[in-house]
């Protein structure tokens, strides 16, 4: 009985330790997401921005 219970114990810690790794993997791709779509509309901003300064010198 005892030999189950530890084994119960032991399986039960194992699937905490995946899934606290588990979540900070998550959080960190989500992580990677955010900050490709920022650096994205930057970049759109910064078009937006070119466009406008070179359309205003030619008139």
């Amino acid at each position: 009985m005892k030999r189950i219970l530890v084994g119960i114990v032991i399986a039960m810690a194992m699937i905490l330790i995946y899934q606290s790794w588990n979540k900070s993997n998550v959080q960190q791709s989500i992580l990677k997401e955010n900050s490709l779509l920022i650096q994205q509309q930057i970049e759109n901003v910064s078009k937006i921005i070119v466009t406008e300064g070179h359309f205003s010198e030619v008139y």
